[in-house]
């Protein structure tokens, strides 16, 4: 990943690079204390945006109680095969529809890793991610814990390879 990433710092991608193991949330918290701006945006390494997501979802933020905001993530690959297609259903009924459902009770607990985006002085605030299974859960519940609205941006669009095998699908799970 960092020798295709390094291809496009000539454009002002800045690339980071661990020695020691730590997962996914450890990467994160690296990249929080690299960055500087007011809105930290998490990505899954196989997601890929609209053209327009981002400007979708920081829109979000300019309600100040707003902590995070969890993207919208479609398959990208739904027509491999029946697995596929099996999972679009998933994706369609537990994010596109469920979150959204979720969210306007009030009762969103989960900001995809794979796409969200987090107030900075929130992450700050609650210590960020946590190492191990469900980074992601814990720094929505601990976003929910300061009191700020947690939210979905069905506008907000991010792409993601699902597996095509029943053992990749074991495995990712």
């Amino acid at each position: 990943t960092s020798r295709i990433a390094r291809k496009f710092e000539s454009r002002g991608v800045r690339v980071f690079t661990k020695t020691e193991r730590g997962g996914k949330a450890s990467c994160l918290n690296l990249g929080l204390k690299a960055s500087s701006g007011d809105l930290i945006v998490s990505l899954d390494a196989d997601s890929t945006l609209d053209r327009d997501a981002l400007k979708r979802i920081v829109a979000y933020f300019n309600d100040s109680c707003v902590g995070a905001v969890s993207g919208n993530i479609k398959v990208r690959n739904w027509r491999t095969n029946l697995l596929t297609k099996l999972q679009l259903c998933e994706y369609l009924l537990c994010i596109s529809i469920g979150r959204r459902f979720l969210a306007w009770m009030g009762l969103l607990t989960i900001v995809s890793g794979a796409f969200g985006c987090f107030r900075r002085s929130v992450l700050e605030d609650t210590g960020a991610w946590d190492p191990g299974i469900g980074d992601d859960y814990n720094v929505t519940l601990k976003t929910r814990k300061t009191g700020r609205k947690v939210l979905f941006a069905p506008d907000a669009i991010a792409l993601t390879e699902v597996p095509t095998t029943i053992r990749g699908l074991f495995i990712q799970r």
